[in-house]
């Protein structure tokens, strides 16, 4: 029986780190073995144990058949009330089987693959689609995927020193905002999604919008990256010039370019594929028309990154199992960075009771029920933190249960904050 390596979180961040464009060039690669026949891509089955619930389990299977082959899966979990847990929405592991023999031979943390084969997608459609000097962008949706997808823009466009943003949560809109200012980009919030599209030529849609929400007029020098699919009124896409991974997986979901489709037609309505601008054969832009590219998400991408994880994976020390972050050590002094990271939980905590009129506030105090943390102000929070100490944090592994009072969430954020 062949063994099962398992790659964890901090793993599979540490393959991904500093390897952006690496990784636009392995989408760009995956795009044209499915454009080619050489990647199999069945339907993804949905798993809701609620139908009345918006909580669902994707499956996404697919297979890679070139130079080294491959097939997997994703399972990926995606739970809206996560975010009022102080949780991420969506949760991921990705399996990996020899195509030989079916023997799985790697599981892996797939959150962070998700979301990089998603930024990576959109910084390849930059770079096709849009022109290499811009300097600045717009995004509307400030969350994980937004992020990331923000470093992975920076890879392709060395100009790009400028973010505007919006959230519905403005308090998200500004922690992000001061995590951009702390890695050396210009940061604007503004004050709705409109503004953000009226101001900036390249723009960034991560929302988790279920129904078009933006009505607006397109210059024909801008880009959109449609990321969350369902943001565009129709008459925008029908006025737009609209590029695509997959024209038939597109067009379903009641995404904006399938209402686009029931209310108009096809005819006329997408001008190509992503691989096909690539290759050459369908023009990135067009002239009077902006560019808007709304990437469906396939599981061929996801498989394409993974293989490229655990191929960075291998040539690291070989851990079998499951690694576990170490529990914090009482009496423990961490090394500088890092020893700043409880007083800046602190700092954090009282400047918010301040704001929001807190007072007598015991060491034992529950911040959650106190009002003083949630979804929103636990990214305050890190984003806080990060800037303070210079260090990073990964949402993925913080442990919501143990950010109740002061000291436990000092306790925490250091155990999983890394120098920068």
């Amino acid at each position: 029986m062949r063994s099962l390596t398992v790659i964890g979180g901090d793993d599979v961040r540490a393959c991904l780190d500093d390897g952006e464009s690496n990784l636009v060039d392995v989408v760009a690669h995956a795009y044209r073995l499915y454009a080619d026949g050489r990647a199999v891509l069945p339907a993804s089955p949905f798993l809701r144990l609620d139908p009345s619930r918006p909580e669902r389990i994707i499956a996404l299977p697919a297979g890679l058949v070139d130079d080294e082959p491959v097939a997997g899966i994703k399972w990926i979990a995606s739970y809206p009330d996560n975010v009022l847990r102080g949780l991420d929405r969506a949760s991921a592991t990705i399996l990996l089987n020899d195509p030989k023999t079916g023997y799985a031979f790697c599981l892996m943390e797939g959150a962070q693959i998700s979301a990089a084969r998603t930024a990576a997608g959109a910084a390849l459609a930059a770079r096709l689609c849009h022109r290499a000097d811009e300097g600045r962008v717009g995004i509307v949706g400030c969350g994980y995927i937004a992020w990331t997808t923000l470093q992975y823009l920076r890879a392709v466009l060395p100009e790009l020193g400028a973010v505007r943003l919006y959230d519905l949560a403005p308090e998200r809109a500004h922690a992000f905002g001061e995590r951009a200012r702390a890695v050396g980009l210009d940061a604007e919030v503004a004050d709705s999604a409109a503004d953000v599209l009226a101001a900036e030529d390249l723009v960034v849609l991560a929302t988790v919008a279920s129904t078009p929400h933006l009505d607006v007029p397109l210059r024909d020098t801008q880009t959109l990256l449609h990321l969350s699919l369902r943001d565009l009124a129709p008459a925008m896409l029908r006025a737009a010039h609209n590029v695509v991974d997959s024209v038939s997986h597109v067009l379903t979901s009641q995404t904006s370019l399938h209402l686009a489709a029931t209310t108009g037609g096809t005819d006329g309505l997408v001008a190509g594929t992503i691989a096909e601008v690539d290759r050459g054969t369908v023009q990135g832009r067009r002239p009077g028309r902006a560019t808007v590219v709304s990437p469906f998400g396939m599981g061929v991408l996801d498989l394409a990154v993974a293989r490229r994880v655990w191929e960075r994976a291998r040539a690291r020390p070989r851990r079998r199992g499951p690694r576990l972050p170490p529990r914090p050590v009482a009496g423990r002094v961490s090394p500088a960075p890092l020893e700043d990271v409880p007083g800046a939980v602190r700092a954090w905590v009282q400047g918010r009771a301040r704001e929001l009129g807190v007072r007598d506030l015991a060491p034992d105090a529950d911040l959650f029920e106190r009002g003083l943390l949630d979804s929103v102000g636990l990214t305050a929070l890190v984003a806080h933190v990060e800037a303070r100490a210079g260090c990073r944090i990964d949402f993925l592994e913080v442990d919501p249960d143990a950010l109740g009072t002061v000291d436990g969430a000092a306790t925490e954020l250091l155990r999983v904050a890394r120098p920068r």
